[in-house]
């Protein structure tokens, strides 16, 4: 967004010869100015930042299955059972009955 340069003549001509007004115009001018420039250092800190959560998220997603990393820096996960609860298919299940 390009913003148009206002001359003091031109604030003084657009304010009807009010310097009091012409004054307030050219506040505003300068922090509208000062708030581009801040946003657009937000804009480029920002680039540099989601840039840096990317690679952040890319090397958390590795592990030693995808990458050239030992298996022993995967870190500490809980085992998977793959067995499951009980006797063979079919079998009668033993209940015991309250009070036995």
């Amino acid at each position: 967004m390009e913003q148009t340069k206002l001359s003091p003549e031109q604030v003084l001509a657009i304010s009807k010869g009010d310097t009091e007004i012409a004054a307030f115009i050219h506040s505003l001018l300068h922090t509208i100015e000062a708030q581009a420039a801040l946003i657009e250092a937000q804009a480029s800190q920002i680039k540099k930042l989601e840039a840096r959560v990317h690679e952040l998220e890319r090397q958390l997603d590795q592990n030693s299955r995808n990458s050239s990393k030992p298996p022993s820096s995967d870190g500490y996960r809980k085992p998977v059972n793959l067995r499951t609860k009980g006797g063979k298919k079919g079998a009668p299940r033993l209940r015991t009955t309250p009070g036995s």
